[in-house]
């Protein structure tokens, strides 16, 4: 999703390109080697206003990394929310070494590593543990959570750890998702390192 004339952005991190061809749990065992932005003062963060969970269109990009009780693994992450309805989300390691393409498009979520697209909840390797826990996550609420709501469910909830600010907003930088139920003992970390936002209604007015 490229900026609008109104959008804003808190860094300028490179854009990976698309790649292809490794599952999700070879994708999380990449150490992510692209940094763009440092830590957020708490007086960068006063003042921003909080987003309504509802606010569209706008792009994420950082890191993500999973943890159970036996590893740790991490991937790059691309989340553009074009509407309420449609969600962009592209899973990659280092350049060249593959990816895949999540694309949630009311209730339904598209799995597409390069070789077709088939349903989340229909990838057959229910043996890859990051497959089978991307298919208890509630995509149709994870773009709430990545601007700071929390709403939890019966598999996870969210912590909002850190924030930063992007324009004239207050955003997450850091939030855990931790998992209860069937994902007990399991966390995601999602660390936000370029939002693209719109303006907000008070910056505009100004």
């Amino acid at each position: 999703m490229k900026p609008s004339a109104g959008s804003v952005s808190t860094s300028h991190c490179p854009e990976l390109p698309r790649l292809r061809g490794l599952s999700l749990l070879a994708l999380l065992s990449i150490a992510l080697g692209v940094g763009c932005a440092g830590p957020v003062s708490k007086s960068d963060v006063e003042g921003g206003a909080r987003p309504e969970a509802t606010l569209t269109p706008w792009q994420a990009r950082g890191k993500m990394a999973l943890s159970t009780r036996e590893q740790r693994e991490s991937v790059n992450f691309n989340w553009q929310r074009l509407s309420l309805d449609k969600e962009v989300l592209t899973l990659t390691g280092p350049i060249g070494m593959g990816g895949v393409q999540i694309t949630r498009t009311g209730s339904d979520v598209i799995w597409d590593d390069g070789d077709g697209e088939v349903p989340l909840a229909d990838v057959e390797d229910v043996s890859d543990e990051a497959s089978r826990l991307l298919q208890t996550l509630p995509f149709d609420q994870l773009g709430g959570w990545l601007m700071g709501a929390a709403e939890p469910t019966e598999d996870w909830s969210t912590t909002v750890n850190s924030w930063q600010r992007a324009g004239a907003w207050s955003v997450p930088r850091k939030l855990t998702l931790q998992g209860a139920g069937v994902n007990a003992g399991v966390s995601v970390l999602v660390v936000i390192l370029d939002w693209n936002l719109p303006e907000s209604t008070a910056a505009r007015a100004q």
